[in-house]
């Protein structure tokens, strides 16, 4: 877990936790969490950092100084990792690319080696990336700033109050690959063994829940999870969860295909596993941070809740016919994308609501007409 930090100059610390990609951050508290429009979970952004001072207006423009956090690919080789890190910047205003690794600086800060670039500087932008490998993925940290003097060629970066934000929060960063219950800790290994179908592969060759109890001794409590799903499917644990009395395990399969994910319940006691969900694959479905829901556009008129825990599906919001959920037309597929978002403690469901009679197109957007939050429980 993330480490309390001490107390800034500018006040006490929060701590944004994210169970699915296995990572905590500290921001501080003159920061607050944030669901900005365009910023969508299909490209991999988790969440998006602002200042409480900030007259920012969700839908409707961008705000002084943001930091967001991005998922951009799953875990690889460190041969593959230039070509991720050039496909995913682009410098601002060219459209181009960087041209070799010896366009990114290593930087390292606090327990980690991130790989930094000046995306661009463009207009009054000024746009910041920080690149981190390792077993849990590929992740950016970006910082956009609002209003600099960029065409200014001593204009210091390094001091730029964004970028200041984010250098203090990336000293703060945890991954981290256990769960723990009372007097236990549970986690998820990856087996890693050459004469397996897809020794490579990110999910290994099938994945184990260890238990270590609080004298230190490791037990295996599922030999591997292929076993349940079958080497067909691949796929691997995405995250872990436990129910009120510490007596069951949830964990959901992340398939290496187009399918949904599966949710299964296994209990300590008995030993037995049961699929209590399998979620038909829909895309811009939003897993809530503490795992237990998931929430999925039907139609783009409606959203809608699946309780993980027992496969149940429920309508969280009914728009009118004068409004949509759908903000684009992805370019994969063509499917009908929204933007709405959990709140960082799972409690409530932000989003944007869109005008249908507004011409819509492939990655094209609409301009929202309406920011709303509703509650979940």
């Amino acid at each position: 877990s993330v480490p309390d930090q001490e107390v800034s100059e500018e006040g006490e610390w929060e701590t944004y936790r994210n169970e699915e990609y296995g990572f905590g951050i500290q921001y501080p508290d003159i920061l607050k969490v944030v669901s900005v429009s365009g910023l969508n979970s299909q490209d991999g952004y988790l969440t998006t950092f602002i200042s409480k001072d900030d007259n920012y207006v969700p839908g409707k423009e961008l705000p002084k100084h943001s930091v967001s956090i991005r998922k951009i690919a799953e875990p690889f080789p460190a041969e593959k990792l230039i070509d991720i890190l050039i496909e995913n910047t682009t410098y601002d205003g060219s459209g181009r690319h960087p041209e070799s690794f010896n366009d990114f600086e290593k930087r390292n800060i606090g327990d980690y080696t991130f790989y930094f670039i000046e995306e661009g500087r463009f207009e009054g932008h000024l746009i910041l990336k920080y690149y981190l490998s390792g077993e849990n993925g590929v992740f950016s940290f970006e910082m956009q700033s609002i209003g600099v003097d960029w065409t200014n060629n001593n204009l210091n970066v390094e001091q730029d109050q964004g970028h200041l934000y984010l250098k203090e929060m990336l000293e703060t960063i945890k991954f981290f690959d256990s769960y723990k219950t009372t007097g236990s800790v549970y986690s998820a290994v990856t087996i890693r063994d050459d004469n397996c179908f897809f020794p490579d592969d990110d999910a290994g060759c099938g994945q184990q829940i260890v238990k270590v109890d609080e004298s230190g001794e490791s037990q295996i409590v599922i030999k591997n999870v292929y076993d349940i799903f079958g080497d067909s499917s691949r796929g691997s644990i995405r995250m872990l969860n436990f129910s009120d009395n510490l007596k069951e395990i949830l964990f959901i399969q992340s398939p290496a295909s187009s399918a949904g994910p599966k949710v299964y319940l296994y209990d300590l006691n008995t030993n037995q596993y049961q699929l209590i969900a399998s979620v038909d694959y829909v895309s811009g479905s939003r897993l809530s941070p503490d795992g237990t829901k998931i929430l999925k556009m039907k139609d783009g008129q409606e959203l809608h809740i699946v309780d993980l825990w027992t496969g149940t599906e429920s309508i969280l919001v009914s728009l009118g016919d004068s409004e949509t959920f759908v903000e684009t037309i992805g370019g994969y597929g063509g499917d009908y994308l929204g933007n709405y978002s959990w709140s960082n403690d799972s409690d409530s469901v932000c989003y944007n609501v869109y005008n249908p009679s507004d011409n819509l197109s492939v990655d094209e957007k609409r301009v929202s007409i309406d920011y709303r939050c509703v509650d979940v429980n």
